[in-house]
């Protein structure tokens, strides 16, 4: 039979139980923010560039040794960006500042490097920095490509003007793009 009024009826569940034993570590929320800004811009924000990289470390751990050329180096570095806005809005860390001003360089010269206007590309290097892929690598990086016949993947090196002697990636995605808007809203809104 149909009940109109089930305001009498209460849901029946047994509660969820945690069967692991939490162990939180000993830092705060603070310390462990401190301990990523630091490793972010000790191994990631490779000296001489704006962008964020993922990287090899040295035999040690503590040491950057080689950029890993990814996709995504847009992405993390619009993202890091954002967590800067953050960071700098909630302490007015100058560090967080100066962090801020350097990674959004580096966005901005993801769409500058391609001579297009609009036009962001996923990543740009030179190749002439430590630990960095030569010249020769990032020509032969995706040998099946031919960029007169159809679109694809590709390094480009820039010949001319202010980014001469650096390579950028021909191919953007969506979802980076997407990352770029955020971290630039976030800064428009968080960073006066």
């Amino acid at each position: 039979t149909y009940q109109s009024d089930t305001s009498d009826i209460k849901p029946s569940f047994d509660p969820v139980v945690c069967k692991r034993e939490i162990n939180p570590t000993k830092k705060n929320l603070k310390e462990k923010a401190e301990y990523y800004d630091n490793i972010a811009t000790k191994l990631h924000l490779v000296e001489g560039q704006e962008l964020i990289y993922s990287v090899f470390l040295d035999q040690d751990a503590n040491n950057f040794d080689k950029v890993i050329m990814s996709d995504n180096v847009g992405t993390w570095t619009a993202l890091y960006t954002s967590s800067q806005a953050f960071r700098y809005a909630a302490t007015g860390s100058e560090e967080a500042l100066k962090n801020i001003k350097r990674t959004l360089k580096g966005q901005y010269n993801l769409l500058k490097i391609t001579g297009v206007k609009g036009l962001f590309t996923r990543v740009y290097v030179n190749p002439n920095l430590k630990g960095f892929p030569s010249a020769e690598q990032l020509n032969n990086w995706y040998p099946d490509c031919d960029l007169s016949v159809k679109h694809c993947k590709r390094f480009v090196e820039v010949k001319e003007g202010e980014f001469k002697e650096y390579w950028f990636k021909t191919d953007v995605s969506k979802d980076e793009y997407a990352h770029h808007m955020f971290s630039m809203s976030i800064l428009w809104h968080l960073v006066k």
